[in-house]
C-alpha cells in the first residue's frame, strides 16, 4: 500500500469576523493554540463557510454564519472586502463574497491553475467566464462560479477535484 502523504494547503482570510489578515497552512496533524478571542475558531469557521457555500450556496452559508454583515471584520473600513483564498497544489480558489441590492449575491471570485485564470467572475456579474472555453459565460446567478462550472461541466474536473475535496471533506467540531 501507498504511503499517503498530507495535503498541505495554505488558508487565507481577510476582513472576516475578528480576522484581519490571518494565513495559515497546518500540515499533517496540527494544533491551533492560543489565547481565548485570538481567532482559533473563527478561522476554523473560515473553511466551514467555504463548505457551506459551495454546498448549499452562498446565501444560505452566510445566513447560517450570522449574514454578510456579521462576517465582516469589526474594524474594517468602507471599501474593505472580506476575503478568503484557498492554495492547493498549485490551484487557488479566491471568493470575496457580496449582496447586490436587487441583484441578490454576484461576488467575485478567481479559480487559477498554475497561476493561470480558469474561472473568474467580477463583483455584480450575473455570469462567470471560462477562459479555457474562450472565455464562453455561463449564468451563474446566487451560485457560485467554482459551483457553476461544476454544475455545467465547464472545465476539467482534475482541475478543481483537489480544492473541491479539501473543502468537502473539512469538518470542524462545530459542525458534526
Amino acid at each position: 500500500m501507498a504511503k499517503r502523504t498530507p495535503t498541505a494547503f495554505t488558508l487565507s482570510v481577510r476582513n472576516y469576523r475578528g480576522l484581519k489578515t490571518v494565513s495559515w497552512s497546518p500540515q499533517g496533524v496540527c494544533a491551533l493554540v492560543g489565547p481565548n478571542g485570538s481567532g482559533k475558531t473563527t478561522l476554523l469557521e473560515a473553511l466551514d463557510l467555504l463548505r457551506d457555500a459551495l454546498l448549499s450556496g452562498l446565501a444560505r452559508a452566510l445566513e447560517n454564519h450570522g449574514g454578510l454583515a456579521a462576517v465582516r471584520f469589526f474594524g474594517a473600513i468602507a471599501g474593505d472586502e472580506v476575503e478568503f483564498a484557498l492554495d492547493l497544489d498549485g490551484r487557488q480558489w479566491s471568493l470575496r463574497p457580496a449582496h447586490l441590492e436587487g441583484s441578490g449575491f454576484r461576488s467575485w471570485e478567481r479559480f487559477l491553475v498554475d497561476g493561470r485564470e480558469m474561472i473568474t467572475r467580477e463583483k455584480g456579474d450575473n455570469n462567470m467566464v471560462v477562459q479555457k472555453a474562450g472565455g464562453k459565460k455561463y449564468p451563474a446567478g446566487d451560485t457560485l462560479a467554482l459551483a457553476c462550472a461544476i454544475n455545467n461541466d465547464a472545465v476539467d474536473q482534475q482541475a478543481i477535484m483537489p480544492i473541491l475535496n479539501l473543502v468537502r471533506g473539512f469538518w470542524s467540531y462545530g459542525a458534526y
